[in-house]
């Protein structure tokens, strides 16, 4: 699990503090931002799938609201969701770098097999509907009370899921990992960081488990070779000082926030032009650059004094911006590397012999254009390898291999004694 997700990147607070001094700016261009802001990103409601998901949960162990007056998990249940293991154990096989997947500890394998039922309703409904929370940018505020569950569910739908595969039940498999991915749906269309800093830790840990999924659906590949993840990171970007403005920034005239709109907007566009690999290698003052000079020309002009400059200027210290490009660059590489392998995989199912390709069909990278692919087969094994730069976020951040490779000996399921619902065994 990536920590931290959780807080509230530092900036906006101070950002708070800056556009709440007044000045002559004009407000109709604020008015008309803020505007148009709102009209792209409507309140959503909690829909029924959501609510849903919410009951299920309880039999899992998983509080949506600890602090409401309605029902909660038993103290025993949330002791055992935590007990399982399950964020040490999907990390540890989400990041080697083949398709082993290690025996679960005991105690997951009971929670799992205890509680059967509810995760099987959670999947069916997963399966039929996208869950939606309640979401408003003019009331933001975090952490927002929809993230860690979420997370949390998905880490559990994830960790079930291979451990089906590992007994070479691909079908259930398959079934969690849908489930799973229609649960983080909901996120890829909020316009503020700290949804798409979750958005990217839940899509890590989801590609990092298709990988080690044998038979996944053919909508996978689709789904993994598209660039929605980083474009969404980026507009959030741009977003940033619509999100604080809306959420409960001043709401009359302002000093600073055409200039931190402008460097914001600034900062986004080098980063669509560089790309994931050349973006994630900048340093911390290379990336706030556009904001830095657009805060000094503000202050040239007389918009504000110099402390209210240099208290905004400093306060863009935080690090949080900058790791969070890093995890976003490191995720689209591995979207990438992830549908390679899925690629590879379905030519040698649709292989009379059932053998891997000769060669690697395009071998230069798309995510990053500078980089290259390696291959290499020989019999039943394979080996792919993304050739390139791509600096990794700071620990703790989950990372990823970039090289997978294909036939080694698959472990031995141990045999289980509980049946399901369904008369089918967890192993």
């Amino acid at each position: 699990m990536e920590k931290g997700v959780g807080l509230r990147v530092l900036l906006s607070p101070l950002l708070a503090i800056a556009l709440t001094s007044p000045s002559g700016l004009a407000q109709e261009n604020a008015s008309k931002l803020l505007k148009d802001f709102e009209k792209r990103f409507p309140p959503t409601k909690k829909n029924s799938a959501a609510e849903e998901v919410e009951r299920l949960s309880i039999a899992l162990g998983i509080d949506w609201a600890p602090r409401s007056k309605g029902r909660h998990p038993s103290e025993e249940d949330s002791a055992r969701y935590n007990a399982a293991g399950f964020n040490t154990w999907l990390d540890a096989q989400v990041t080697t770098p083949d398709e082993s997947i290690a025996a679960a500890p005991p105690q997951m394998i009971a929670f799992l097999e205890e509680r059967q039922a509810a995760l099987w309703q959670l999947t069916r409904r997963l399966e039929r509907d996208t869950p939606s929370w309640n979401y408003d940018s003019r009331t933001f505020s975090s952490p927002r009370a929809d993230l860690l569950p979420t997370l949390k569910v998905q880490r559990l739908l994830l960790s079930a899921a291979l451990c089906e595969e590992r007994s070479a039940r691909h079908v259930e498999a398959g079934r969690l990992l849908e489930a799973a991915w229609s649960l983080q749906q909901f996120l890829g269309g909020r316009p503020d960081l700290p949804s798409q800093m979750f958005a990217i830790a839940m899509e890590k840990s989801l590609v990092g488990a298709l990988r080690k999924i044998s038979e996944p659906s053919s909508g996978w590949l689709h789904r993994v070779s598209s660039a929605r993840p980083w474009k969404a990171l980026i507009d959030s970007y741009a977003n940033e000082p619509l999100v604080v403005r809306a959420g409960g920034a001043d709401e009359g005239d302002t000093v600073l926030f055409d200039p931190l709109v402008r460097g914001w907007r600034s900062i986004a566009e080098k980063l669509r032009r560089r790309g994931p690999c050349r973006a994630a290698r900048l340093s911390a003052d290379e990336f706030w650059k556009p904001i830095d000079d657009e805060l000094r020309r503000a202050a040239k002009r007389g918009k504000g004094d110099r402390s209210m400059v240099s208290k905004a200027s400093e306060s863009i210290s935080s690090v949080t911006y900058f790791q969070t490009l890093r995890r976003g660059a490191r995720l689209a590489v591995d979207r990438e590397l992830t549908a390679r392998i899925l690629a590879l995989r379905q030519t040698r199912a649709a292989d009379p012999e059932g053998r891997w390709p000769v060669r690697l069909l395009g071998a230069r990278s798309r995510v990053c254009p500078e980089a290259l692919y390696e291959y290499q087969t020989r019999d039943e094994q394979m080996m792919v390898r993304f050739k390139g730069d791509v600096t990794a976020p700071d620990p703790p951040a989950l990372v990823l291999s970039l090289s997978f490779e294909v036939g080694s000996p698959a472990a031995t399921p141990e045999p289980m004694t509980k049946t399901g619902p369904t008369g089918q065994r967890w192993r």
